[in-house]
């Protein structure tokens, strides 16, 4: 019954996603494989650039959890319930380091679900200790998470979003605007801030020029 339910919510999220990107793209077109074909088949995604295969175990995960990332490795080792993420997690982790091009971004999908794991062990810490030192514990996870949240969320390479704001607001004045960014590619959201119809360009999109 589980896999029945889990087949038709897969089914109808595919169904979903190939009409609005027929209504979108203006064709019938299935933007999974185009994805799987790009970065995987093809390997056009390593023009991004490129790191070791461990990078994900090794930089990649530990970096994104900071200060959780024990607790995630030790909830997820001694939860005795619901391991079933906690295998989707690595198999996520190791099916997405076989490509030659990572980032941090690439692994967030699988954030929350690590962050269950790393909460069963801070329960386990207060089961067992309930004193001052899990206290400690919990005011320096805050200490650092939650500035460091903050900071990247709001202020962290925040010019290219304020920008597409401050030109969606002034081209109102403009019958035929255009806009031309002093930038490569992918330095800005780009269309998907602007919402409207107008002309865009940038200088360069060096990295698929080859192709």
């Amino acid at each position: 019954m589980r896999i029945t339910r889990l087949a038709a919510v897969g089914l109808c999220t595919l169904c979903w996603s190939l009409i609005i990107d027929r209504i979108f793209y203006g064709k019938w077109i299935l933007v999974q494989y185009q994805f799987l074909l790009f970065n995987v088949l093809e390997g056009k995604s390593a023009l991004f650039g490129t790191h070791s295969w461990h990078w994900y175990f090794s930089q990649g995960v530990p970096v994104v959890l900071f200060t959780l990332f024990p607790s995630f490795i030790i909830g997820g080792l001694n939860v005795t319930n619901h391991k079933m993420f906690y295998f989707v997690i690595l198999y996520y982790i190791l099916v997405h380091s076989f490509l030659k091009h990572k980032e941090f971004r690439f692994i967030f999908p699988v954030v929350p679900f690590a962050c269950i794991y790393a909460g069963y062990h801070l329960h386990m810490l207060w089961t067992k200790y309930k004193n001052w030192g899990f206290k400690c514990l919990v005011v320096l996870l805050l200490i650092s998470n939650v500035p460091m949240a903050m900071y990247f969320s709001l202020i962290h390479k925040r010019g290219s979003l304020t920008i597409m704001d401050e030109l969606r607001t002034a081209i109102a004045d403009y019958p035929n605007p255009s806009v031309l960014f002093l930038t490569n590619c992918h330095a800005t959201p780009y269309y998907s801030h602007i919402h409207q119809n107008i002309t865009m360009n940038f200088l360069t999109c060096s990295q698929l020029c080859v192709y």
